[in-house]
């Protein structure tokens, strides 16, 4: 098992990518925190905050692009991020706490047809198949603030470089002029000032076989890149959904119901 990234292949995220500064905000459920006042090294691209996602909208419940999570779920990221920083990384998630109403406008989205659609996401499966597959759900652990998804990637160069809240977000291939046909055509590596994300073979919310973290038909890199995740993310008490590399929770005690309140 390899114990450190696998080299060469490397993503800007640029722009998309901020170092969320610590701030009270509005009050929350008891035991829940916002992982930018726990951790506030792990980068944060929230892709259901605004139209960078499956939905080519922002998702009913986001008003912010901020990660909130059930405490013990925070604090474990904070001592995974701990594991990774002495090689130069970081954590860097995409989604945590999500509303009971976000869960439904998904299965209202690949149900009904309504909304924007973008083959990018599913380029071999239809929409009406995403459901039935499994990559949406109708309940999630998210909605118990007790599932996170996230990725690696390498720290800036520059940390004052990184863009604080309050930009446009836009998908880093674009601001960049570049334009993937799929999910699985991921582009070549451009470096740049930004926070630079390791290889994984897929983007984010892929819906596609090669999502499946033990996929065989990823290149090598990808490949090593998954086990160093996994292994990082174990070590803390998470489980990985095999389905999709990007995908950990933990079972608690005292987090079962399924919340509602919005994100800001």
């Amino acid at each position: 098992m390899s114990r450190s990234v696998a080299p060469g292949v490397v993503v800007v995220i640029g722009l998309a990518v901020w170092l969320l500064p610590a701030f009270a905000g509005s009050p929350l459920p008891e035991g829940f925190v916002r992982l930018s006042n726990v951790a506030p090294g792990i980068r944060q691209d929230m892709r259901y905050a605004g139209p960078d996602n499956f939905t080519g909208r922002r998702v009913p419940g986001y008003k912010a692009p901020v990660c909130i999570l059930a405490r013990p779920v925070a604090e474990a990221l904070k001592r995974v991020q701990a594991r990774l920083e002495p090689r130069n990384l970081s954590l860097m998630v995409f989604d945590c706490y999500r509303p009971q109403r976000a869960v439904g406008a998904f299965l209202a989205w690949a149900q009904t047809g309504g909304g924007p659609d973008s083959t990018y996401y599913h380029p071999n499966i239809t929409r009406s198949q995403i459901v039935p597959l499994g990559y949406v759900a109708r309940t999630s652990s998210h909605s118990r603030g007790t599932a996170v998804d996230l990725t690696i990637i390498r720290r800036p160069r520059d940390e004052k470089a990184v863009d604080r809240p309050g930009g446009r977000q836009e998908h880093s291939n674009t601001r960049l002029g570049i334009q993937p046909r799929t999910c699985l055509n991921v582009q070549p590596p451009r470096q740049g000032i930004g926070a630079e994300a390791v290889d994984m073979g897929t983007a984010f919310d892929c819906f596609d076989e090669k999502s499946r973290t033990r996929h065989p038909g990823i290149g090598a890199i990808a490949q090593a890149n998954r086990r160093l995740l996994l292994e990082v993310m174990r070590a803390e008490g998470f489980k990985n959904y095999a389905s999709e590399w990007w995908h950990f929770s933990m079972r608690l005690n005292g987090f079962t119901k399924a919340h509602d309140f919005v994100v800001n």
